[in-house]
């Protein structure tokens, strides 16, 4: 009886230690499981403040061309504004603006660039920001016909994304 009860021991004992690292392995894969479960996540907000700044530079060029449409002499440019529908998309608008044709040689250059505008057309750039992520779009506008009062055509050549 002494030796079945000896065995019994040696077995309950060698459970107890499967089952130990049965739930060691366990918890170690839902540990990786939870970082994993993490970085995915956070590359998720990564992509969608990603999509949201580029569209908050085109909202940025959308009203940059909103103001050329009424006042073809605008320059100004905007800077880092709001939008007004999220409050942590934030664009910036840089322009040249050519139309008129008054820009000396040295002035009808995009800074950072050397981008030529030439006369009749404008070239704007946006960049919009939200958390960390930022995406700029623009290129050059023009007037749909020469020196039109109006403006009517838009085109964009260029859109980056620097992470």
């Amino acid at each position: 009886m002494a030796a079945h009860s000896r065995n019994n021991s040696e077995n309950r004992g060698m459970i107890l230690f499967m089952v130990m690292v049965t739930a060691l392995l366990l918890i170690g894969f839902v540990g990786a499981l939870g970082v994993l479960s993490k970085r995915n996540l956070n590359d998720v907000v990564d992509q969608v403040d990603s999509k949201r700044a580029k569209y908050a530079a085109y909202a940025g060029l959308s009203e940059a061309l909103a103001q050329l449409r009424n006042n073809t002499a605008w320059s100004a440019g905007f800077p880092e504004t709001a939008l007004v529908t999220d409050a942590n998309a934030t664009y910036e608008v840089t322009i040249v603006n050519n139309i008129d044709g008054t820009l000396d040689a040295q002035s009808a250059f995009v800074p950072e660039g050397g981008t030529w505008v030439p006369r009749g057309a404008a070239w704007i750039r946006s960049i919009g920001r939200v958390g960390g992520q930022t995406s700029g779009a623009g290129g050059m506008v023009a007037l749909a016909g020469f020196f039109r009062p109006t403006f009517n055509f838009a085109l964009f050549g260029l859109e980056m994304r620097s992470l």
